[in-house]
């Protein structure tokens, strides 16, 4: 997966995950990941510019998924945008 022309906040203990149905708000997000729905991408590699991460094979995350810069620290969404 791309992300052109991304920026998002600094934080501390940024990843970026893939969520099922659009789920972006905060209670969204923590819901998938309790229930272990989603993809962790890994750390984010950088709060600024073009970035390119692998999704696995087995991602499941159905349409209407979401892009999420989430805060590990503070439990929180700092950005996301539902795919196309």
């Amino acid at each position: 997966m791309k992300l052109t022309g991304f920026e998002t906040g600094m934080g501390p203990k940024l990843h970026l995950y893939l969520v099922p149905d659009g789920a972006t708000s905060n209670s969204t997000v923590k819901a998938a990941v309790a229930a272990h729905k989603i993809v962790d991408l890994g750390t984010l590699k950088s709060i600024k510019g073009n970035q390119s991460y692998t999704v696995p094979g087995d991602a499941k995350t159905g349409k209407g998924a979401s892009v999420v810069v989430w805060c590990d620290k503070f439990d929180v969404v700092f950005g996301a945008a539902t795919l196309s």
